[in-house]
């Protein structure tokens, strides 16, 4: 399993909207769509994109997007308009992406990380 970070829409190759479509079917919050339609309209103009990913032969199997603060403390990309945020995984593999995930966010340089709201029966 491999770590990326993209700090553009324009960057995430295709096969990323792959996991997007599946995690759209647990909620809107999770849809591609969402996600750009946040950036580009919810978020202060200081504020950077960060999509950590995780792929595996050609196939993402995690995906995280995420906001940068001016300060360098990281973020879950959502706003108060976000009823609902997670860690998108494919159906395989969970522990193992998660930890290439954790991994590969380590070695980045952030300050902090935030991620919430996350669901309550969320088991990632």
């Amino acid at each position: 399993m491999e770590f990326h970070c993209y700090t553009d829409w324009d960057e995430l190759p295709a096969g990323a909207d792959d996991l997007f479509r599946e995690a759209e079917h647990q909620s809107l919050f999770f849809s591609r769509r969402w996600f750009e339609t946040l950036f580009r309209f919810g978020l202060e103009a200081d504020q950077q994109l960060a999509i950590a990913c995780v792929s595996q032969d050609d196939r993402f199997v995690a995906l995280l997007p995420l906001r940068i603060a001016a300060d360098g403390h990281w973020h879950a990309l959502s706003t108060f308009y976000s009823s609902l945020f997670s860690v998108l995984l494919a159906n395989a593999e969970h522990d193992e992406a998660l930890g290439c995930l954790a991994t590969g966010l380590a070695g980045l340089p952030l300050r902090s990380l935030s991620i919430e709201p996350i669901a309550d029966d969320d088991a990632h």
